[in-house]
């Protein structure tokens, strides 16, 4: 016999030897990368992969974005640039744009509506924006919820 002939036998033994324990135990193909007829379901997951990916890169951004308008409110309302119930306003047609956003305010304030809900949401963001100044940040927080129980009495301020 040539060696040719002795190589190709060794192979196709090899290989159906290979092909044989694949068959009888497929988990030790999968776990050794060797199920090549599963790359389209491997495609087809990573597709997903992917855009779960973008989708949530993109609810990332968003909620980034949130976030910096939020923030550049409550910079506006401790300069005195705007007033609590304007930022409170702001904060409710942002938060009412996200419905899953409103359900986490609804569970994580306390209070009777939703707007109450809203005004303590913005004292939360001034109380965090002047964390590093603590006496400020007991003024404003007094101030705000003085001016609070204020807007809460307005029955059209009180109205989603």
């Amino acid at each position: 016999m040539t060696m040719f002939v002795r190589l190709t036998i060794v192979c196709g033994l090899f290989l159906g030897s290979m092909a044989s324990v694949a068959f009888a135990f497929p988990s030790f193909a999968t776990e050794n990368g060797l199920d090549f007829w599963n790359v389209g379901e491997y495609e087809d997951a990573l597709d997903n992969c992917r855009r779960t990916t973008q989708e949530m890169e993109r609810t990332g951004r968003h909620i980034c974005n949130r976030i910096h308008i939020k923030s550049d409110l409550i910079v506006d309302l401790v300069a005195n640039r705007t007033t609590f119930r304007d930022v409170v306003l702001q904060f409710w047609t942002l938060n009412n744009q996200h419905p899953p956003l409103m359900n986490i305010i609804r569970s994580s304030f306390t209070g009777q509506t939703d707007m109450e809900k809203q005004c303590q949401n913005v004292i939360g963001y001034v109380r965090a924006h002047l964390e590093t100044n603590p006496s400020v940040q007991a003024e404003w927080e007094r101030k705000l919820e003085g001016e609070m129980k204020i807007l809460l009495e307005d029955t059209e301020f009180n109205v989603p």
